[in-house]
């Protein structure tokens, strides 16, 4: 089971083309800039099991990829694995990870699984950038 804070069926911001997003609860990195503090508890707030949200996925008209967010998304790490991997048997979506882990931080051997099969992995604590609007 996961514990999910939101899920977009049609995102087209969160990574190229048509995405479903899942946005995962939970999150101690406390970023300051961060746009989804709601995700940071861990209380249980919505739990969705791996082949509900399979099959969900696969009703999706035009998909392009996967996203996950957070919250943080490494810290269900394991409970993850298994629906990327029906993703990756089962389709041809393209997974796109947001993660605020450095790559030296990351401890756990299911946390280089997930991030194993992804397509794409953004990695680090959420900053604003800063544009010089001369």
């Amino acid at each position: 089971m996961l514990n999910i804070y939101h899920i977009e069926k049609a995102n087209y911001v969160n990574g190229k083309g048509c995405r479903y997003v899942i946005w995962l609860q939970g999150c101690r990195f406390y970023c300051k800039a961060c746009w989804n503090k709601q995700t940071w508890h861990f209380k249980t707030n919505k739990m969705l099991g791996i082949q509900q949200l399979f099959n969900d996925i696969k009703k999706q008209p035009n998909l392009q990829g996967i996203t996950l967010s957070g919250g943080e998304p490494l810290l269900q790490a394991e409970a993850l694995i298994p629906l990327v991997q029906l993703i990756k048997k089962e389709t041809a979506l393209e997974l796109h990870i947001f993660t605020g882990f450095e790559q030296a931080e990351y401890k756990t051997n299911h946390q280089q699984q997930l991030l194993d099969l992804a397509d794409t992995i953004v990695f680090g604590r959420f900053e604003p950038s800063i544009e010089n609007n001369n």
